[in-house]
């Protein structure tokens, strides 16, 4: 079994216990970067195992006037 086959695993096991999940969630347990998180999710994801949903974020800052 190669690294990524057992990241695979861990992180099937972290969707069966916990349900969805956002990515830096998963980093955090998995100890992982998001470099390497990537090609593994996208590989699970190609292969039907998991559904990755895009969900955009906005951030609200002030500006120097405010």
């Amino acid at each position: 079994e190669n690294n990524t086959d057992t990241l695979e695993k861990q992180i099937l096991g972290s969707l069966t216990q916990m349900g969805p999940l956002e990515l830096r969630d998963l980093q955090e347990e998995q100890k992982i970067d998001r470099d390497e998180l990537d090609p593994v999710l996208k590989s699970l994801s190609a292969e039907e195992y998991i559904a990755l949903e895009v969900i955009e974020k906005k951030l609200i800052e002030l500006t120097e006037e405010g």
